[in-house]
């Protein structure tokens, strides 16, 4: 989908139609601000800086509109089975995730596995930033420890402990069966260590 595309969207679901230079310039005040800019350079970054911020607002508006209708649906559940057994079919998902993952894992070679690897640089300095990870399989479970990747950069490089966790379980992911779901009954088998204010667990 483009962005046009998508916001063409939003003005069908706003109800309201929107002048053309109101929608194709968020970010920023008007279209003056990009004819002002006296290099291409900086013209291009005031566009990508605003292309962001319009696709991170609707990203947010898609969360907000899914969490809406999933509460919705789910309260429409409870009121139709009741809420103990709603919650018995929902532990029965996560035992099953669970299970289907156990065994997926419990095809991997035990053991205990080290990598390390260089990052040139950080775009501030050009120091090297040192990642090391140490992976335990261990009968159908898996334990990352990241613990002795080097300290946190001043500069964009960093991961919070979120960004490193989910992209971790992504990778993961993508060595099952793609029909298992992802729910907790797949984070159950997965620990993931960090160290507080390394740059894959960064405090700002």
């Amino acid at each position: 989908m483009t962005m046009r595309d998508q916001q063409a969207g939003f003005r069908a679901i706003g109800g309201e139609t929107q002048a053309e230079d109101d929608i194709v310039k968020p970010g920023f005040e008007n279209l003056q601000q990009v004819q002002a800019c006296q290099t291409t350079a900086a013209k291009s970054s005031l566009i990508i800086t605003a292309e962001l911020t319009f696709e991170h607002t609707i990203d947010a508006a898609r969360f907000l509109l899914g969490a809406q209708l999933a509460g919705a649906d789910l309260a429409g559940m409870v009121a139709r089975y009741g809420a103990d057994e709603l919650r018995a079919y929902m532990d029965g998902l996560l035992d099953y995730t669970e299970r289907r993952a156990r065994a997926e894992f419990a095809g991997f070679p035990d053991g205990s596995y080290t990598a390390e690897s260089w990052m040139d640089g950080d775009g501030v300095s050009e120091e090297p930033i040192r990642f090391k990870m140490t992976v335990v399989v261990d009968g159908g479970t898996v334990a990352v420890d990241l613990s002795e990747t080097d300290p946190q950069r001043k500069s964009p490089t960093n991961a919070t402990f979120s960004q490193t966790y989910s992209a971790i379980v992504y990778v993961l992911k993508c060595l099952l069966d793609p029909d298992i779901p992802v729910n907790d009954g797949l984070y159950r088998l997965v620990d993931i260590r960090t160290r507080p204010g390394t740059i894959v667990h960064a405090r700002h």
